[in-house]
């Protein structure tokens, strides 16, 4: 059998759903074959979606890699490549039987991208959503993105109507969105089921048609975009815990939402302020969990998660897990495994206030 048609077997085999349940799932890596063939691999992989050649002619070898999972109403791909140029031409575009969007999000590299007679420059942390009917080509440096594919009757985009190329900023309140949606769904997809898909699906095309409709969303659009948001939300409080000015002032300015739907996304977690409260204590618990105990550490750690006072921290804290943050340290664990057995010989409150901690407990 020729390396081509072993690829190809691979690809067919691996696209197969493992059962009935899950989503079917392709994987391709060019590092499995010779070095002399992984360009071929990767050009005959890709031939009916766009032609491609390589930009560094010196390179040994290729190295590329795909993950692809097919949803109900979407293709999902976590792509990474070398150096590229690509040639997306009106022969490709006859394959497809329907009109597709192309969603992009540049999580490491960039590209600069010519769709008819605009240029575009893509940058890491950018969103760009493509009309896929639309001839394209693009020189790429090494470029690690997530790709979603969709039918242009799933979101109603109609090319008349509609742009052929949006970006969403990292920066901007629907960027964040985006990118938290679709980093949730790299993080679903590999396990999950046909009926989770369908909430992925919800989730991203959800925020492409808040964006592109002109009009009031219909009822799933706007539930399906309030979910992504909140989502988004509660990622922006937990990456940016260090910050003790974070509040809902934050949010406003990155978020675009009102101070009323604030409020509502965190009323059922006792509100946003008691949102924000929580995540910080969690978070020192862990780091206190895998600290060795050196001399300040329980200072350094509170003003890592925000506090400004250790006294303030210690309070909380002991109100939290039932214990100040001293005995959690004197025990000096040196991994999160060792931090919940010592927590297991606490009372029982503890195992209330460390959600999912006592299920790994009683497993090991």
């Amino acid at each position: 059998m020729s390396t081509h048609a072993a690829v190809r077997s691979q690809i067919k085999s691996s696209a197969t759903v493992q059962n009935d349940r899950r989503l079917p799932h392709l994987a391709l890596d060019t590092r499995r074959v010779g070095q002399s063939d992984q360009f071929d691999v990767w050009r005959e992989y890709n031939q009916t979606g766009f032609d491609v050649s390589r930009r560094d002619m010196r390179a040994e070898g290729f190295g590329a890699s795909v993950h692809a999972w097919r949803t109900k109403r979407a293709v999902f791909a976590d792509v990474k490549f070398a150096p590229l140029r690509t040639r997306r031409t009106s022969s490709h575009i006859r394959l497809l039987e329907e009109g597709h969007l192309l969603l992009r999000y540049y999580k490491e590299g960039s590209a600069r991208c010519r769709i008819g007679d605009k240029t575009v420059t893509c940058r890491p942390g950018e969103v760009h959503i493509f009309d896929y009917c639309q001839e394209m080509q693009a020189a790429t440096d090494h470029v690690h993105q997530v790709c979603v594919y969709i039918p242009h009757s799933t979101i109603s985009y109609d090319p008349a109507r509609h742009p052929s190329h949006l970006c969403l900023q990292p920066a901007s309140a629907l960027g964040r969105v985006m990118q938290s949606a679709l980093s949730s769904a790299l993080e679903q997809l590999p396990c999950a089921s046909t009926d989770d898909g369908n909430d992925i699906d919800d989730s991203v095309t959800g925020i492409i048609g808040s964006i592109l409709s002109t009009r009031t969303l219909d009822e799933g659009t706007k539930v399906a975009f309030d979910r992504a948001r909140n989502r988004a939300m509660r990622s922006f409080i937990r990456d940016n815990i260090r910050d003790p000015e974070l509040g809902v002032h934050t949010l406003l300015r990155n978020f675009g939402a009102s101070r009323a739907t604030i409020y509502r996304v965190f009323d059922e977690d006792g509100g946003i302020a008691r949102y924000i409260a929580n995540q910080r204590l969690e978070h020192a618990f862990w780091a206190l969990a895998g600290s060795i105990g050196e001399r300040g550490s329980i200072q350094t750690i509170a003003e890592e998660c925000g506090f400004t006072e250790a006294s303030n921290f210690a309070r909380s804290f002991r109100r939290e897990f039932g214990f100040p943050p001293s005995d959690l340290l004197s025990q000096r664990p040196h991994s999160l495994a060792q931090a919940e057995i010592v927590i297991s010989q606490g009372e029982t409150d503890c195992k209330r206030q460390i959600p999912g901690l006592w299920d790994w407990v009683r497993a090991a």
